[in-house]
């Protein structure tokens, strides 16, 4: 919530580690440190010097197969996976792993951290049997060193329930996010953005499951969070409140829903080309579709869509939403060009499919749609 502050301590520290005849050691851990912040901004740009900087260092002072270079490349691995290069950082991953099974064998709480990491990125490729093999075995390390209620097991956790949420296994998915909430919340403190991150993954499950009277609550529970440690405006407080916004929709509650993406909208204090902003406002356009405003409704989905794509990672599924709702108002606007509408609503409903189970009544909404289309000419 301080990353402006943290960074301006980093430069001050940095200015003096530059007159110390040995202070490479500590510029790679500058560098590390920098990163880990500038990553948590999503400022890849910058990020990324400084992570080839400490893997520099690191090399140079302790050689490829120290812990500390692994803890490097590990940085570059996340990297690589916040911009949705999948198999660049699962092979930066594997990398990591190799050094630290040397360093410190098979069932180190290390060694877990990395498995999960490994994961979440084969969940991200869609392999799900590999990605629940990985996690079980990192839960089974992490239950070994720390014990059941240890908080590195809240996000193992919650990566088993989007796990069974994308495999449509809603009961366990719930389960699951609510164990990762109560390992965190006796762990925590009452604020942490961590409590904040858990409830949004319980109300995105009950959401899934049109369980949306929950779902609207859970997101309410993490937007309390995130207005105590971030403020209001700030990307997560947008998006926990974009959320409830799309819940009450959901639910049928138009007029509440109108308010809490306006709200958003005109609350939210970060750039313009920011995701959590295009999220707003597509969902926003997708209220206005509901309220038969579909001049409004197109400008707002159109303005989104393009921003969200340029995204790296994490917001293919909220563009899949964005262009099944955009091809219906372009259809009903302009119903002689619905081979432009069919595009995007073909589109949707492969990126629906790689998602997996959780998202077949969307397939089966946008199916029946396709069929109710003019026949393609030729």
């Amino acid at each position: 919530a301080r990353a402006a502050e943290g960074l301006r301590h980093l430069e001050l520290a940095r200015g003096v580690v530059q007159r110390l005849a040995d202070g490479q050691a500590a510029a790679a851990a500058l560098a590390i440190r920098s990163a880990e912040i500038l990553l948590q901004q999503g400022d890849y740009a910058a990020a990324e010097p400084n992570i080839s900087r400490a893997i520099e260092l690191q090399s140079k002072l302790h050689g490829e197969d120290s812990t500390v270079f692994a803890a490097a490349v590990n940085m570059a691995a996340n990297l690589q996976f916040l911009l949705a290069r999948y198999p660049e950082a699962l092979a930066e991953y594997r990398r990591v792993e190799a050094i630290y099974s040397a360093a410190y064998g098979a069932n180190h709480p290390l060694l877990g951290k990395v498995l999960n990491n490994i994961g979440a990125t084969q969940f991200s490729q869609f392999d799900y049997p590999a990605a629940e093999a990985t996690h079980t075995r990192v839960l089974e390390i992490l239950r070994n060193a720390h014990g059941p209620n240890h908080p590195s097991l809240g996000t193992v956790h919650s990566n088993l329930g989007l796990l069974a949420l994308a495999q449509a296994q809603f009961p366990r998915a719930t389960a699951e996010f609510r164990r990762s909430l109560a390992i965190y919340e006796e762990a925590l403190p009452a604020d942490h953005p961590s409590i904040g991150d858990c409830w949004t993954d319980l109300g995105y499950g009950y959401l899934v499951a049109g369980e949306y009277e929950p779902a609207e609550q859970a997101f309410a529970r993490a937007q309390a969070v995130y207005l105590r440690v971030f403020g209001a405006g700030h990307a997560r407080s947008t998006a926990a409140q974009t959320s409830m916004g799309q819940a009450q929709l959901r639910r049928g509650h138009v007029a509440e829903a109108e308010q809490s993406l306006l709200k958003a909208i005109r609350e939210f204090t970060g750039a313009p080309e920011d995701p959590a902003l295009a999220a707003a406002e597509a969902q926003l356009g997708k209220l206005r579709v509901v309220q038969d405003r579909l001049p409004e409704a197109l400008a707002l989905l159109e303005r989104a869509l393009p921003r969200m794509e340029k995204q790296p990672g994490g917001v293919e599924i909220d563009i899949a939403g964005v262009q099944f709702a955009l091809a219906g108002a372009r259809f009903r606007l302009y119903p002689t060009e619905a081979a432009s509408s069919r595009v995007l609503a073909e589109a949707a409903r492969t990126s629906f499919l790689l998602f997996g189970a959780q998202y077949r009544s969307e397939v089966a909404q946008i199916d029946a749609w396709l069929a109710r289309l003019p026949a393609p000419a030729g």
